[in-house]
């Protein structure tokens, strides 16, 4: 390995920190005050735009040689400035927040006419997260200052905030307040090389495999899972709005919290720790949809969120100066790591297998992710027909 592999780089990325918030009970009121303000605005431009839509891009009513388009920013941030004018209440909140959520609907409808798919619906203020975005957000002596509120929030301010802050998110879930504030030209320095390189197979069985012969084990949701399924019956069983309902309903929102945050926490440890230890890295492009049309393996497969194993692994690999591709991973399972030798047919329920022509033994996905490597170092792919690799 030469020095100049060692050299460690920086590099200028966007962030965002998240930290627990304690609001005082004034300060609680505005918050709660600006959320329904950004949700009343979002729904507001949703009756505007469906009104729209269906009028001028379905109707006739559109004088010849007029482009009109009901997409635009400008009839969105007209409009919101007009909803003021009218309701007296919303100037009561941080105009900056009311106009982050006319661009975000505006952002999210241009992308509904990119893609076709993905309209957004009404915002329900029984929705378990509650939020609203707005700029312009301090941090002064490890407290939050927001818009127009004249004292500081308490904050957990467990780490320092590297670079400029652009925005700041704040969030109710489960009776708790949180602030996620992101941030430009945040430095980060690139990790140590290392000089290894692997291959991973996404799977059922184990999330990850590692050409190494390292294995992640599954994500187990059974205990959560479990969980909510009684507290569901609990509060289906108990009168709506009752004292033991809400608290039911408490428990309830907090187990779905805790089972997010166990995911997060699995994935975040593990792919953190394969950027570190590797300097290529090679993932076989498995789709999730063939296993959610399973009857029997669509629940495993969602368990597994083999999407965001891979986007956090390409991230974070970019970040740190590490090498990341997805590659195909056709036939990785069926063909002998050492020699080439395909198999015809392999059944999911075998997970170990003795190649027939040079008797090597393979554990079914520590094999796969020795050939991901190998494609992925080569360039080459495994041929349909057999033994050997083509290009």
């Amino acid at each position: 390995m030469t020095l100049s592999n060692n050299i460690l780089k920086f590099k200028e990325v966007n962030k965002s920190y998240k930290y627990r918030i304690y609001p005082s009970f004034e300060q609680e009121k505005y918050l709660i005050q600006s959320i329904g303000g950004s949700r009343f605005v979002f729904n507001q431009l949703k009756g505007l735009q469906e009104f729209l839509y269906k009028n001028y891009c379905y109707g006739n009513s559109i004088p010849e040689g007029y482009n009109f388009n009901p997409f635009s920013k400008y009839i969105t941030q007209n409009y919101n400035t007009k909803l003021k004018k009218v309701f007296l209440w919303l100037n009561d909140i941080d105009s900056h927040n009311t106009m982050r959520t006319a661009h975000s609907f505006t952002q999210s409808m241009l992308n509904f006419k990119k893609s076709g798919f993905g309209m957004p619906k009404y915002k329900s203020r029984h929705n378990p997260v509650q939020s609203f975005t707005t700029t312009y957000i301090k941090v002064i002596d490890g407290k939050l200052k927001i818009p127009k509120l004249k004292e500081t929030i308490k904050m957990k301010y467990s780490r320092p905030i590297k670079g400029k802050i652009l925005s700041g998110t704040i969030s109710k879930e489960n009776n708790k307040w949180y602030v996620s504030i992101n941030v430009s030209k945040s430095i980060i320095t690139s990790k140590p090389k290392t000089g290894k390189i692997v291959g991973i197979d996404l799977g059922l069985k184990d999330a990850i495999t590692c050409s190494n012969g390292k294995k992640s084990g599954k994500i187990q949701l059974k205990f959560f899972d479990n969980k909510i399924k009684i507290l569901g019956k609990k509060i289906a069983n108990r009168i709506k709005d009752s004292c033991n309902w809400s608290k039911t309903k408490v428990k309830l929102a907090q187990t779905y919290i805790n089972k997010k945050n166990y995911i997060k926490d699995f994935i975040h440890k593990i792919t953190t720790k394969i950027v570190n230890n590797n300097d290529q890295i090679y993932v076989g492009n498995v789709n999730n949809q063939l296993g959610l049309k399973n009857k029997k393996l669509a629940k495993t497969t969602a368990d597994q969120h083999w999407y965001e194993i891979k986007r956090q692994l390409e991230y974070k690999s970019d970040w740190y100066d590490k090498k990341f591709k997805v590659v195909n991973e056709k036939y990785t399972s069926k063909t002998c790591s050492n020699c080439g030798y395909k198999l015809l047919e392999l059944g999911l329920g075998v997970r170990t297998w003795t190649c027939p022509e040079c008797n090597s033994k393979h554990d079914r996905d520590i094999n796969a992710a020795i050939n991901i490597q190998t494609v992925g170092t080569t360039g080459f792919a495994f041929s349909k027909t057999n033994i050997k690799l083509v290009d």
